[in-house]
């Protein structure tokens, strides 16, 4: 079983004096926070001394080549492009010589030199403070908020998100049947919960003439997502739950926000967390912890004018068991 503290694994903490000119908050920063728990995605990402490293890549193709991209958040200047091989301890490692001031990561990988490269942080950007040949990272401004409403909801009955419902039907026969044969060669929990994680990613499409208004909205229920094989992400979220919990595994569904996400195609961060959010993910109850994972996120599929246009199946681990500070760079959880 995992060891999980809600706030960050792997992190060091230091209380930095902030320069005025960088006009960076006077809070806690990290010189390594946790990017995951699974053993399917790259586990931490570090600052040492003046050099950037992505730490625990898995020893698998995808991840042999790494892209360190650096934007400056103080002018316009071009991006600063550096490419790593992934080492035999499974780090890729980057030294720079940044300016001082306020930068913003993004990070790319890809299986050889002449491969398309993908972004693993889904293009939202780390950003981080970089003084004196040296730096550390600056959290979302979501993370206080998403921990504090976390650890409230986390008080919570799991055995109470088991229950069948109009919309989570765990105990339709099709449900089930799926479920079962979907989970046959899952050993642990865990794995059941990986597995299901990936089919549902594989099977469904993502129905972007419903995100767009182009039709009404189907009924969010798992059963119709099933027999629709397309849905937005409330259908995502409601299969996910139904399988999971016919096998046994407390899950829910959560409403919140995907940040600078919206139907009408404005990106902005600006919400009020008070109202109808955008967006629904899942977190299961696995060994003991609640465990996030945004299956929409990890489709690689799409549906439009009427038919499959992309139909790539799964596309990312990236947001299975991801820890709550790289969760808040791309979501809000509403209040």
């Amino acid at each position: 079983m995992k060891t999980r503290i809600l706030s960050i694994i792997l992190i060091v903490v230091t209380m930095v004096s902030i320069s005025t000119k960088l006009a960076v908050p006077a809070h806690a920063s990290y010189t390594e926070i946790a990017l995951s728990y699974s053993d399917l995605f790259p586990q931490s990402l570090a600052i040492q001394g003046s050099s950037i490293i992505l730490k625990g890549i898995p020893q698998i193709e995808k991840f042999q080549r790494i892209g360190f991209v650096f934007n400056s958040a103080n002018s316009n200047a071009d991006a600063v492009i550096n490419f790593v091989s992934r080492d035999a301890q499974g780090n890729a490692v980057i030294s720079t010589a940044l300016k001082d001031g306020r930068y913003y990561l993004d990070i790319y990988t890809g299986s050889e030199k002449c491969d398309t490269l993908y972004s693993i942080i889904h293009n939202r950007k780390l950003e981080f403070v970089w003084q004196n040949n040296s730096g550390y990272f600056v959290p979302s401004k979501m993370y206080e908020h998403n921990k504090k409403a976390i650890l409230a909801r986390n008080n919570a009955n799991p055995d109470q998100y088991l229950v069948s419902t109009d919309l989570i039907q765990s105990n339709h026969w099709e449900i089930m049947q799926y479920a079962e044969r979907i989970t046959k060669d899952s050993k642990t929990d865990y794995e059941k919960l990986l597995a299901i994680h990936d089919w549902v990613a594989s099977y469904l499409h993502y129905d972007f003439d419903v995100y767009y208004g182009r039709k009404p909205h189907d009924s969010p229920s798992a059963t119709t997502a099933l027999q629709n094989k397309r849905a937005v992400c409330g259908g995502y979220a409601n299969l996910t739950a139904a399988f999971l919990r016919s096998v046994g595994i407390p899950t829910r569904v959560v409403s919140g926000f995907l940040l600078g996400r919206s139907s009408a195609g404005v990106w902005t961060d600006n919400f009020d967390l008070t109202r109808q959010g955008n967006h629904a993910w899942n977190e299961a109850y696995v060994d003991g912890c609640w465990i996030i994972l945004d299956v929409t996120l990890a489709s690689g599929n799409e549906w439009e004018f009427g038919r499959k246009t992309v139909s790539n199946g799964i596309r990312s681990h990236r947001y299975f068991d991801i820890t709550p500070i790289m969760f808040s760079a791309t979501h809000a959880l509403k209040v």
